[in-house]
């Protein structure tokens, strides 16, 4: 099983916009601990094509987890 890697689990308010618009299904939303967060589940199928930080309200955050997971993604 992967890894599971929160996206920004202090400033995720779920809104699955990630989910809605990368079609490489890097994201998935899951309850963790009892939060629904959103969580970057294949960053391997991550191609940087920055969707996810246009729509995202915690862009920022999200990232620099990105960054942590795919380290070629470039904006």
């Amino acid at each position: 099983m992967k890894e599971i890697i929160l996206a920004a689990p202090q400033v995720c308010q779920a809104c699955e916009m990630c989910v809605k618009v990368c079609k490489r299904d890097v994201f998935d939303i899951e309850d963790v601990d009892g939060e629904i967060v959103s969580v970057i589940k294949h960053p391997e199928n991550c191609n940087s094509c920055g969707d996810c930080i246009r729509y995202c309200d915690s862009s920022q955050v999200l990232l620099k987890q990105l960054r942590l997971v795919v380290p070629d993604f470039k904006l």
